[in-house]
């Protein structure tokens, strides 16, 4: 029966995500970082949403917050903390790769033909 208690956690975390993302993948003040440091904090947010995980995960261990029966209120909150924290960095570390991308794009070539040469032959009488 745990996964009927961490549902309404699941679903805070599903609604959370849902709420930033406009706000996280428009965000200018990402994108004035230099990209070196766009990469380093990139991988920085996954690893620590990893370390996240590890430790919510021996918080709920060394407590016995998870019971055969069912999680405790304590282990309820810790989880849902627990996601959320996950879920943010999750999404800071796409928001930081998705604007290592689209500054990777080049804008468009310069025309091919020069028109100040055409305007000068007009001019001059060449």
């Amino acid at each position: 029966m745990v996964w009927l208690h961490t549902l309404p956690a699941f679903l805070l975390w599903l609604a959370y995500a849902w709420a930033i993302r406009r706000r996280m993948y428009g965000s200018r003040w990402l994108r004035s970082w230099p990209r070196g440091a766009r990469t380093a904090a990139s991988i920085g947010a996954v690893l620590l949403s990893l370390a996240v995980l590890a430790v919510g995960w021996q918080i709920l261990a060394s407590q016995e917050w998870v019971r055969p029966e069912g999680l405790s209120p304590g282990g309820l909150a810790v989880i849902t903390l627990m996601g959320l924290a996950f879920v943010h960095l999750q999404m800071l570390a796409t928001a930081l790769t998705l604007s290592l991308v689209t500054n990777a794009e080049t804008g468009l070539p310069a025309a091919a033909s020069n028109h100040g040469t055409i305007e000068s032959r007009k001019e001059g009488g060449a």
